[in-house]
């Protein structure tokens, strides 16, 4: 990744720590300019070519896409000629350029506030991690009082390993920096006297448990099944504490904790706690490990949820380590 020009060192040095601490940093963006501008950008993005995906949100990962649609719709209904076909290559050709320019212009504007730069080889030169990409994409999420997406954790197994895991499926071992970017109005209710709802729910000191679990169906000392939600989650810490696996104290007293806090979190939002919720505000950014448990938060019923991503994949050579069952972080 080329070096990108940044302001603030010491911002990016609190979210490393805090990353490594709990899995979960905060910032907020100093320049409402940046906000303004990064909010013009996504929702020409997505009004322009934005795709539908789960939870009614519209997405884009900022490549142009008008003419390939109209193509695939061609094809669908017979009607394909040598028109469309010059349509998608140009389309095509001109769309990873494209995709390369608004990224460099969003991630130097945001380096002015965050040195992603400085994150990545801290963890590469610490940690031992490659670098294997940095994405950005944008979505925006209607209004809504239901969850948009229930708790869960990313980096989940795959089918493959669960029912046959040998050598060549075993998950590597990875890390994946995920940086919310909030750039719509504050989430509210059309009550003004109720509070303000948050967009987005994380809760910390999960990833690394979820990362202890991974290693224990490794090993072979707890099933081997799906990991995704919560509720999986919680059941494979119950297997670990029944097991015999002979869990030293500190991983024991991980356990426990893990399974006290997330206790009164549910997929139901009339039950669920709000103690995990997280700042909204234009300018808002969350960061966090995406092992940790999270979930997208009701965005209530007078605004949309307007978020731009930037992802950042870090990996090792070798699958999750099989020679320790507890790091206190990665």
């Amino acid at each position: 990744m080329r070096k990108l020009i940044s302001k603030n060192k010491s911002s990016s040095i609190d979210i490393i720590e805090k990353i490594n601490s709990v899995g979960l940093a905060f910032y907020k963006i100093n320049s409402y300019k940046i906000v303004l501008s990064l909010r013009k950008i996504c929702n020409y993005h997505i009004d322009k070519w934005g795709a539908l995906k789960k939870g009614n949100s519209v997405f884009s990962d900022f490549r142009l896409k008008w003419d390939s649609r109209n193509f695939f719709k061609a094809i669908k209904e017979e009607n394909y000629n040598i028109l469309f076909s010059v349509k998608l290559l140009i389309t095509t050709l001109l769309s990873y350029p494209w995709r390369f320019f608004v990224k460099r212009y969003i991630l130097n504007m945001l380096s002015r506030e965050i040195d992603f730069n400085y994150i990545i080889s801290t963890f590469i030169k610490k940690h031992h991690y490659k670098h294997i990409f940095t994405s950005v994409d944008t979505y925006r999420t209607p209004a809504s009082l239901g969850q948009v997406i229930p708790w869960h954790r990313d980096g989940s197994f795959t089918k493959e390993f669960i029912s046959n895991g040998s050598d060549g499926t075993l998950p590597k071992d990875t890390l994946t920096l995920k940086f919310f970017i909030f750039l719509s109005p504050k989430t509210t209710y059309a009550d003004k006297n109720k509070a303000p709802l948050s967009s987005l729910s994380v809760i910390p000191n999960t990833a690394n448990i979820s990362r202890f679990l991974d290693r224990l169906v490794i090993l072979g000392d707890i099933p081997r099944t799906d990991n995704w939600s919560l509720d999986m989650v919680r059941n494979l810490a119950k297997s670990a504490q029944q097991s015999q696996c002979k869990c030293s104290k500190e991983e024991t007293l991980l356990l426990k904790n893990f399974l006290s806090a997330t206790e009164n979190c549910s997929s139901d939002p009339n039950v669920d706690t709000t103690k995990y919720d997280l700042p909204n505000e234009p300018g808002s950014v969350v960061i966090f490990d995406d092992y940790s448990l999270h979930r997208g938060s009701p965005t209530g019923t007078l605004n949309s949820r307007l978020v731009l991503r930037v992802i950042v994949l870090l990996e090792k050579s070798e699958c999750i380590l099989r020679n320790t069952r507890f790091d206190k972080i990665h």
